[in-house]
Parts: structure tokens; sequence; C-alpha cells
């Protein structure tokens, strides 16, 4: 499904995000994302892991992890109802604490 608010954009230099990888042994992935935040001055870097948000800070790039991410697209009014999404992450696999999704619903006001 295509998402109007969502932008999918590739890493000009993948070679940065390769070394960053050598260096961190973070994921290629979470690696090539850092990269990309850098280059775009981006105002949020969606990222769970605890190293590699560590890494983002140490970079000085701004973090957001998925369930602040859901609870911003829906104080913005992208989706209406968080539960929902929280539940479907639980049920995939997503690590969420009970703790974090109790204080998710309640932020949300659900």
């Amino acid at each position: 499904p295509s998402c109007s608010w969502i932008e999918i954009q590739t890493v000009k230099d993948a070679q940065k995000a390769l070394e960053l990888h050598t260096a961190t042994r973070l994921g290629l992935g979470e690696c090539a994302a850092m990269i990309l935040a850098e280059d775009l001055n981006a105002n949020r870097l969606l990222i769970d892991d605890f190293a590699a948000r560590r890494e983002a800070q140490s970079r000085n790039l701004p973090v957001i992890g998925t369930v602040a991410f859901i609870l911003l697209a829906k104080k913005l009014g992208i989706i209406p109802v968080v539960k929902n999404l929280l539940d479907d992450l639980v049920a995939q696999g997503a690590r969420i604490g009970q703790k974090l999704y109790r204080d998710a619903l309640i932020v949300a006001g659900e």
C-alpha cells in the first residue's frame, strides 16, 4: 500500500554506510538510515535498536522510536487509533514492554 506521507529515498554514498557498519557492527540498514538522515539533515530518525540509537545520538541525530512515531502519527491525524497498531506489532513479534504499551495508550487517550 502507498502512503502519501512517506517518501522513500536511498543513500547516495553506500560506502559510508558500509564503513559505519564495519566500524560499529550495527545492522547495515540501520547504518544506511543514519547516513541518509545525516545527508538529509533529517529532523527525526526512526530507529529502535538500543545500540543503534546510542550511535545515532552520538552523531547528533534526533531519534524517535516506533511507539513514539505511532503516537505522533495519531496526534497529527494520520492514524485514528494507536492500540490496533501496537497489537499488530506485538502479534508480529515486536518487543514492546507492558509499561510502554500502557503508557502509549494513556498518552493516546485510549
